[in-house]
């Protein structure tokens, strides 16, 4: 049987009541207080396409009064609701913040690029319920950077910023990074950078803002200009490499 998501609105259509079911079910009884505003001149209306299950349908039903709730609209009722709906609402997502961060504003630091996907703890992102320390556990894990420890790179700042699918790049974190002294060796090239206060990630306020690679072609993970400069994969004024 086919599963909408509903919704009543009262005569000045404002919705009043949200439910999942059937195309009947927004007709039925659900209350003194529903039924009557649904019948003193009410809208009703039903989703365009139906849900794959009740369960779905259910929570996407609880996610419109949750959005509705943030908008200041604390009236509008769940009908209906099933075990599933009271847990449904919003974490915040990766903030959005004014200007960019400029790669050649970068110094001594390492840039590595991860997905927002990859940094999901029990489907909560960065900079929701996953606090920087969860942040930083994933994203100093693990890179190739043999040529970094055995030039004795100056590395201070882990810099993270979005891979594929956020375009432009934004800013996930910053910290500050402990010598290489403290990092932790796999064994087969790849290292887990030691980092410092993993707690403190956004180093500079610069979480959320655009990343702008200034015209510079990293791969997963790169280097601020004056550490190309030390590792001789650049001149001092050539930006190409």
């Amino acid at each position: 049987m086919d599963t909408h998501v509903w919704l009543v609105e009262d005569k000045h259509d404002r919705i009043r009541a949200v439910g999942a079911g059937t195309r009947t079910s927004p007709y039925a009884s659900h209350g003194h207080d529903l039924d009557k505003r649904r019948d003193k001149g009410g809208t009703v209306r039903l989703s365009a396409d139906t849900f794959s299950t009740p369960a779905d349908a259910h929570l996407a039903a609880a996610m419109v009064v949750a959005a509705l709730s943030r908008s200041g609209d604390d009236r509008v009722e769940l009908v209906g609701s099933d075990d599933t709906a009271p847990t449904a609402g919003f974490v915040r997502g990766l903030p959005t913040r004014r200007k960019a961060l400029h790669y050649h504003d970068l110094h001594h630091a390492l840039i590595v690029r991860v997905d927002l996907d990859d940094l999901e703890v029990d489907g909560c992102l960065v900079s929701g319920l996953v606090r920087p320390k969860q942040a930083a556990d994933v994203v100093r894990t693990s890179w190739p950077l043999n040529r970094v420890v055995a030039d004795d790179l100056p590395v201070r700042r882990l810099v993270a910023v979005t891979g594929a699918g956020v375009d432009p790049p934004r800013v996930v974190g910053i910290w500050k990074v402990r010598t290489a002294d403290e990092w932790v060796d796999h064994g087969n090239g790849n290292w887990s950078i030691g980092v410092k206060k993993r707690r403190k990630g956004d180093r500079g306020g610069h979480v959320g803002r655009r990343f702008d690679w200034d015209g510079y072609q990293a791969g997963p993970f790169g280097y601020s200009h004056d550490l190309r400069i030390l590792a001789g994969l650049v001149e001092g004024g050539d930006d190409s490499a």
